[in-house]
């Protein structure tokens, strides 16, 4: 945040400033960030907050039960059924 993607600035930063120092820039930006969005929404953009596709898939459905093992050492059989209902998203 502090750099704006200008990575040339990374050690700069780290080594030459304290975070004390750091933290009107860090409102400044914060603010700077409000007023695009605002500025966004005033001309109708939207964010997007769409939520994964849900296909009620049954477990392994979609892929035909090859990746099961898989994903569920991937993701834990606790989310596994969550995981295939939003197949292959």
């Amino acid at each position: 945040m502090l750099t704006k993607g200008d990575i040339t600035k990374r050690d700069e930063i780290l080594w030459g400033f304290t975070i004390d120092e750091c933290k009107p820039y860090l409102d400044h930006c914060i603010r700077e960030v409000r007023f695009q969005e605002a500025v966004l929404a005033f001309l109708g953009v939207e964010e997007d907050k769409q939520e994964p596709q849900r296909r009620d898939q049954t477990l392994g459905e979609y892929c035909k039960g090859t990746d099961v093992a898989e994903c569920k050492a991937y993701f834990g059989e606790g989310v596994l059924r969550r995981v295939c209902e939003t197949c292959p998203n």
